[in-house]
């Protein structure tokens, strides 16, 4: 089973540098004009949508999805209630020939997953160093509780898991090797805590390593390659060299354990540690999040990343996970700051779920708030009430989109916008919003009227 490169979730940039515009709806000022929504007039290309349960958010995000993709910017929206299925968008609106691509997440085999050790090898001042951080990420979002010595002893674990596929932080050519897995990380410290308990150092697993794929190797030949009687004699007597090198391995093992005698005292911590992270990637291997298949975008649709089928406590990290990849590559790849339009847009309702993630200014939903404009990303984001915004991501918001919200949650509206209660209490759901872009007043409006 293939592992996706992280560079999948690429931001892509439309064919056409012109304006991204289009009517979002009529005025109900007293104008009774249509009124243009503008990317090139906008501060930045993050937009929210308020409202509680059932006035219109979802099919207004996929309307501007449909509009945003049909003049050339990609879209990635993250689903976990199935309401941005192929089919909620076909029977809902007219496609004006968008392609909707869905990417199930899942639990094994036939899903999409996420290997945290791919490389990017464009990348050469930090691509490894990069990837060894994410995998240690990864696995803090799905423990939590992981502490200060854990972390530091899986760092090195990490870094000796690549170098046992041949990939070190000297050289960046080594990084377009095939990367490890969650199982060979498993191997690695399957071998450490021998190692521990027998005292002898983990360079012998090493070797055993080694003459293992090498065994491996000339099998492989015999078994595929055509070749003279000499030639499979001869891989023959190399698998027998490559098995006595194991053999003298385990002698090493042993004459040290003989040797030292019982487990030393001071190494029950470490040995404590490393059975804990072996728990740990156990855990996650049964998973099958990083089992998955190639996550596979199309540049101009509207990708639909489906986490319906993962718990709520698996969906979190994973959407962690595809804002990081897709934040950094943004930078890596921007070619020309603070572009006039949108390069590519991440759709997301039920900010909540999300924002619970947010502990720093440094993590990836609040960089992408607050520095993904320079980049070219921008956010259709969907929430019940402004409080469940943090204080990064309000900051900056360029279009702001309020629907009915619950009578309770008025009075946060009128504080923070100035919107007098009344006016918020007559508008209708699935019809009426207040539309605020930039630093202009809220103007109501008959959406896509």
């Amino acid at each position: 089973m293939t592992t996706p490169n992280a560079s999948t979730v690429t931001p892509l940039r439309p064919e056409d540098p012109s304006d991204i515009a289009f009517q979002i709806g009529r005025r109900l000022d007293g104008a009774q004009a249509p009124l243009t929504h503008s990317m090139m007039k906008a501060s930045n290309f993050h937009h929210a949508l308020i409202g509680t349960s059932g006035v219109g958010k979802t099919f207004t995000i996929r309307k501007m999805a449909i509009e945003f993709a049909s003049q050339g910017v990609t879209q990635f929206i993250l689903d976990t209630q199935g309401d941005y299925s192929f089919a909620e968008f076909s029977s809902n609106h007219d496609m004006k020939g968008v392609r909707v691509n869905e990417i199930k997440f899942g639990y094994g085999p036939g899903t999409a997953g996420i290997n945290p050790f791919a490389i990017h090898s464009d990348d050469q001042y930090g691509g490894f160093h990069h990837a060894v951080i994410g995998v240690l990420e990864t696995l803090r979002l799905f423990n939590p509780s992981i502490g200060s010595r854990q972390k530091t002893q899986l760092r090195r674990l990490i870094t000796r898991t690549y170098e046992r596929k041949g990939i070190v932080m000297e050289d960046p050519r080594s990084w377009r090797l095939e990367p490890p897995s969650m199982r060979d990380l498993l191997i690695t410290i399957d071998d450490e805590i021998k190692a521990v308990k027998s005292r002898s150092g983990t360079d012998i697993f090493d070797e055993i390593e080694e003459a293992r794929k090498k065994a491996q190797r000339a099998a492989f030949r015999i078994k595929n390659e055509a070749g003279s009687t000499e030639d499979q004699q001869a891989l023959e007597k190399e698998i027998e060299g490559h098995k006595a090198s194991v053999m003298e391995a385990f002698e090493k093992m042993l004459d040290a354990e003989l040797q030292t005698g019982e487990k030393l005292p001071s190494l029950s911590g470490s040995l404590n540690r490393l059975e804990a992270i072996h728990d740990m990637i156990e855990g996650a291997i049964i998973s099958g999040l990083f089992d998955g298949e190639n996550i596979s975008a199309k540049r101009g649709a509207i990708n639909v990343l489906d986490l319906t089928s993962l718990n709520q406590a698996d969906q979190q990290p994973i959407f962690y996970l595809l804002l990081e990849k897709t934040f950094h590559s943004a930078v890596r790849t921007c070619k020309n700051l603070n572009p006039k339009i949108p390069d590519m847009m991440f759709g997301f309702d039920e900010v909540k779920l999300f924002t619970a993630l947010a502990d720093s200014p440094l993590d990836p939903i609040n960089r992408f708030f607050t520095e993904g404009r320079k980049y070219g990303l921008g956010s259709l984001c969907g929430l019940q009430h402004p409080k469940q915004l943090t204080n990064e991501m309000r900051s900056s918001i360029g279009t702001i989109m309020l629907l009915p919200v619950a009578k309770e949650k008025i009075a946060d509206v009128k504080r923070l916008w100035n919107i007098p209660e009344e006016q918020m209490s007559r508008l209708r759901a699935k019809s009426d919003a207040f539309y605020g872009f930039g630093n202009d007043s809220f103007v109501p409006i008959k959406l896509f009227g």
